[in-house]
Parts: C-alpha cells; structure tokens; sequence
C-alpha cells in the first residue's frame, strides 16, 4: 500500500474532513486577505523604490510624496495588527469567521469596525475548498482533488487580487499555468484533455482574447482588457483544453454584468472593472456543468 493509497483511505471519512477541508479554506482565505490588503502596498513599495532610486541616481531630493509610499510592509512583517490604532492582534482575534462573531466585526481594542469582506472572503473559501473535496475527491482520488484545490485556491486568490487592485501578478497566472500543463504530463487532471489538448487551450485562449483586447482598443481608443487577463485564460486553457478555454471566454462576458454592475453600485460612476473574476468564475462553471450547459445548447464538445 503506497502513500497515496493510505491517505485517500483516511480521507473517506466526508463527514470529518469536510469540516477540516472547510477550516482550511476559511485559514488560507483568511491569509488571502492579509494578501490582498497587503498586496497594493508592496507594489507601491517597489515603484517608489524604483523611483527614489531614479532621483538619489540625479542628486535630486526625493519628493515627501514619494516617500510615503516607502513601507517595510511584506506579507509576513508586520504581525496581524489593526490598522486604526496599531495594536497587534492576539491569537484568538484571528480565528476565521467566528472571531469575526464573536468581536461583532469590531476591533477587540479600539472597536473601529471591520468590512464585512473579512468574514465573506473566509467563508467562500472554506466553502470552496469542501466542494472541491465532496466532488473531486470521491470519484478521482486524492491527486486530482489536490491539483482541483489549487486551481480554484490560486485563482480565488487571483480574482480577489484583481477586484482589489484591478491587476493580476504573473507570478500567480504562470504558476497556476504551469501546474495544469504539469498536471496533464503526468495524466493527472481535472478534465478529461490530453497534453495536446491543454497546450491547445493554453494557446488558443490567449490568441483568441488577445484578438479580441485588440479589435475592442481600435473600437474604443483604450485597452479594455489587461494582460494578465491574457495569461490567465492560457492558465485556464491549461487546465480545461480548447472547449474549457473557449466556453470560459464566450460566457464570461454573461458574468461580466454582475462584476460591472458590483462595481458600478459601489462606485457610483461609470467604472472601470477588473475581467480576471468574469474568467475565473465562468472557468468553474464549465468544470462543474460545463458539458452539461453545451449539450444542452447542442454544441459539440
């Protein structure tokens, strides 16, 4: 009896490790918000270095302006702390959701309220990694639950970044790529694809959304789409091949609205709104009901 073998018999008690799945999800998530606070900071960090840099290179003084973007901040310096009064936060203030509860969304010293986001984030995460484990794990085993886990984990955490800073950092999409094109090598995926057919996905997803990027920027004289929007439809092509690439491409536009209109009712003007969640979301669509939705539609697959 290998590894593998011996874990997945552990794991098939669902009713125990749906709840340990769900508490690690809500804990990475709650770590997905420290990143997505923390995230926009250390990007102005590195530009103002770069700029700092430019002006000490000239003998001229650096601007004060400039300055207050030189944070030491990082994802693990400070400790949690709360940004109103700057008092580290002890153990049981960071306990996902239920210390959330229990401090009514305030902090346990100053009292200043914390976004509802907190919270939201936690429990989809934890939701979404106990769905990944009831669906992919009893009927495809422990390697392909794993390799579903960090699909939906790391594009999460991309979809949060990107409605947060309306970016999306290559490290996270080229990542996310290279696991699903690892994946389909060694046969373990989470669709149905041959190698070939994920290398497919990888490249007609970008060639088709970089076409149409291009064709919307002669239209309206602005980019409507970013680049990272590009990597990550070739990491989703990875994981789901040429009809995953296509289906998330042609239906995202339909979650699109939803993502403009949040954007829309929270910024009361007309809004620039990040793509990647459109993307991401409908990529999880055609996995779980994808072939049902283009069967439906009489679309061959």
């Amino acid at each position: 009896m290998n590894f593998f073998t011996e874990v997945s018999l552990a794991l098939a008690n669902t009713s125990l490790f749906g709840v340990f799945f769900f508490i690690l999800g809500a804990c990475l998530a709650s770590f997905f918000n420290v990143v997505v606070f923390r995230y926009p900071k250390m990007i102005d960090n590195e530009n103002a270095e770069e700029i700092s840099a430019w002006f000490e290179e000239k003998n001229i003084p650096i601007p004060d302006k400039i300055k207050e973007y030189l944070t030491d901040i990082n994802l693990s310096f400070p400790s949690s702390h709360c940004y109103q009064c700057k008092t580290p936060l002890k153990w049981y203030h960071n306990i996902p959701i239920i210390s959330y509860i229990l401090l009514r969304g305030k902090c346990g010293f100053c009292k200043t309220p914390y976004s509802i986001q907190y919270p939201i984030v936690e429990l989809l995460g934890g939701l979404i990694l106990l769905t990944s484990y009831l669906f992919f794990f009893p009927k495809f085993g422990l390697e392909v639950f794993i390799l579903a886990s960090l699909f939906f984990m790391i594009s999460y955490l991309l979809m949060l970044i990107d409605m947060k800073t309306m970016f999306l950092p290559d490290t996270l999409n080229y990542s996310l790529m290279w696991i699903g094109i690892i994946g389909a090598i060694s046969s373990v995926k989470i669709m149905d694809i041959t190698l070939i057919n994920s290398l497919w996905g990888v490249v007609l997803g970008y060639v088709i959304l970089c076409t149409f990027s291009t064709v919307g920027k002669k239209i309206k004289g602005v980019d409507v789409m970013g680049g990272g929007d590009l990597k990550l439809i070739a990491a989703i092509g990875a994981f789901t091949g040429i009809s995953g690439a296509l289906f998330t491409i042609f239906f995202s536009p339909f979650i699109g609205i939803f993502t403009w209109l949040y954007f829309k009712i929270s910024k009361s003007e007309d809004p620039q709104f990040p793509y990647g969640p459109a993307l991401i979301v409908s990529s999880w669509i055609y996995i779980f009901y994808g072939k049902e939705i283009l069967k439906f539609l009489n679309i061959p697959i």
